[in-house]
């Protein structure tokens, strides 16, 4: 192993070069996504915008809610850091939170489960990618990502093995010590969990919320319908912030009897087949 100073400085001159270029295939938490979940005990809720920012360009409509087998995740903030050098993807430096979602997504048990797998796994790539950002984009970083709890957003929903409808959101924080070193803090909201609970409605809004969180703090404003309010609530923000939501609104909902699309574009993939928590249950009984 190589002498430790002589590490840092080979790693101090390589975070100089002005060779190094970084672009961003998603903007920053406050761009480009606004994401609606409501739990209830009846299943659970979620709405997504289609914007999405590649190479500094809007690339038509795309789809945010994906399946991992028995699962469902989607994306908020800055799921992509691509750091390239003379043109070339740095694939050691650069951070695409897909991958670590979908890994994370088959992790068996609760979302909770699923979503403390996801920080194992992703919460020091993405703190390389970030300082790499600082040092080559440092106004950039400064406006997207510093002081931003939510800068990386990932939800994880559907069924827990308890046959209970549960969500896992977890924030990815940036911030900086005294000295100026960058420190990525998570968070999470989650339902059900200790503070939340089976018969418990939750709300998370994910990605530019503010207007969207004014509404849904009158009690008046839902409608007892999850699939609607959700849908309502990202149209709130299209209509707030028509710059960085866009229509149209994909909806899905999951329940004990599986998942549905309520509203979806093309580009949204269909529901690949599989058996809720209660359904192997059951034939298990009839056995």
């Amino acid at each position: 192993m190589g002498h430790p100073r002589m590490i840092i400085s080979c790693l101090n001159q390589f975070m100089n070069r002005k060779v190094l270029l970084i672009s961003l295939l998603l903007s920053g938490t406050s761009f480009a996504t606004t994401l609606a979940v409501i739990r209830t005990p009846k299943g659970v809720f979620v709405a997504a915008d289609s914007y999405r920012i590649s190479w500094g360009k809007d690339t038509g409509p795309f789809c945010k809610i994906m399946q991992v087998n028995e699962s469902f995740i989607a994306l908020a903030g800055t799921p992509d850091i691509e750091v390239r050098e003379n043109n070339k993807p740095r694939v050691d430096l650069s951070f695409h939170a897909l991958p670590f979602a979908k890994h994370s997504a088959q992790t068996k048990g609760t979302m909770i489960a699923k979503g403390a797998s996801f920080v194992a796994l992703a919460m020091e790539p993405f703190k390389r990618s970030v300082e790499v950002f600082k040092q080559t984009a440092p106004e950039r970083y400064q406006k997207e990502l510093l002081g931003h709890a939510q800068s990386l957003e990932v939800v994880f929903f559907g069924m827990n093995p308890n046959n209970i409808p549960a969500f896992e959101v977890v924030d990815f924080g940036v911030s900086e010590d005294g000295k100026g070193q960058v420190i990525v803090s998570p968070s999470f909201i989650a339902c059900p969990s200790p503070t939340c609970g089976d018969d418990t409605n939750q709300l998370a809004i994910l990605g530019a919320n503010e207007r969207a969180k004014v509404a849904s703090q009158d009690p008046r404003f839902f409608t007892g319908d999850g699939a609607t309010d959700v849908r309502r609530l990202v149209e709130i923000e299209i209509a707030n912030r028509p710059d960085v939501v866009k229509a149209p609104v994909d909806v899905m909902q999951v329940t004990v009897l599986g998942a549905t699309w309520i509203y979806r574009k093309p580009q949204c993939a269909d529901i690949q087949p599989y058996s809720p928590p209660s359904s192997r249950q059951s034939r298990k009984r009839a056995k």
